[in-house]
């Protein structure tokens, strides 16, 4: 007599080493019944992936560490030319960028993806908070603007608004 499918199993947080990709995580609670060929989970319960493009290592380190505490998979790239280069770009739940970065800017970043059909929505985060810059990014559609420095619930909620707007 056969089994009703596979046994589930449950699978304790993980971190992928950093040379074998992004680091992902699966919620503690997660029944995973199989891994993809590209290692993310086939079951709805992934975590949501965050992206986050910020020129600033510290800031880069700072913001990964908060929001995988908070259950989310996380993704940081330090420059939008990296991100734009990594495959697949476009899986991301919500994307967390820096407005003033070296080379491309993060408003210079969300044109080009929108224009290629990107629908995740962005959190612009700036140390530089002026009103030429607020004007844009209200021009923008960003999911939110965030100015240098916000607090983690601030930051949570953002995302989180972010996430469940778009899905």
């Amino acid at each position: 007599m056969t089994g009703p499918g596979p046994p589930v199993t449950k699978v304790p947080v993980t971190k992928v080493p950093r040379d074998q990709g992004p680091i992902l995580l699966a919620p503690r609670s997660c029944s995973i019944r199989s891994v993809s060929d590209v290692g993310f989970p086939s079951s709805l319960c992934a975590a949501p992936l965050v992206s986050i493009v910020d020129d600033d290592p510290s800031v880069r380190r700072a913001l990964q560490r908060l929001i995988e505490a908070a259950g989310y998979a996380v993704e940081t790239f330090a420059s939008a030319e990296d991100f734009l280069d990594a495959t697949p770009w476009g899986r991301s739940a919500c994307l967390i960028i820096d407005i003033h970065m070296v080379g491309m800017t993060g408003l210079e970043l969300q044109e080009r993806l929108m224009a290629r059909g990107s629908a995740a929505p962005v959190i612009f985060i700036t140390a530089i908070d002026d009103a030429p810059t607020r004007e844009r990014v209200g021009l923008s559609g960003a999911a939110a603007y965030l100015p240098k420095p916000f607090d983690r619930k601030t930051l949570l909620g953002a995302i989180q608004g972010a996430i469940a707007s778009h899905d």
